[in-house]
């Protein structure tokens, strides 16, 4: 009996304790850089009172998103200061556009070719 106790002694010691040494220093996923950029490029769409326009996936604004460690859009919004989320930027629209700047082009090149079509007079 006395050895069950002790294994779930330590059991829960080990537990404790581990998760805590393991949470040192950690990297930020953006830069104020990055995030200085997503917004300059993207303010036409993210600025809070503006319709909400469309953001091509070829445009610089997608271009600052990829830029962004996998587009972690959530880390650009965890930059921004209490008053540019309250006054002048729009979190939901900023968290947009990670599916924006992921999605492809419905048409593929090849299919936006216009193919010449011959018509026959009959007479």
């Amino acid at each position: 009996m006395f050895s069950w106790k002790l294994a779930i002694l330590i059991l829960l010691l080990c537990s404790t304790t581990s998760p805590h040494l393991v949470t040192g220093n950690r990297k930020p996923k953006c830069t104020l850089e990055q995030k200085e950029k997503v917004l300059l490029h993207c303010i036409a769409f993210t600025e809070r009172g503006t319709p909400p326009i469309a953001v091509h996936r070829d445009s610089v604004c997608c271009e600052a998103v990829r830029a962004v460690p996998n587009r972690e859009m959530r880390c650009i919004v965890e930059l921004l200061t209490d008053e540019e989320k309250k006054k002048k930027h729009d979190v939901h629209r900023i968290l947009a556009l990670k599916l924006i700047s992921e999605q492809r082009s419905p048409l593929a090149p090849k299919q936006n070719k216009i193919n010449p079509i011959s018509f026959r007079i009959m007479v």
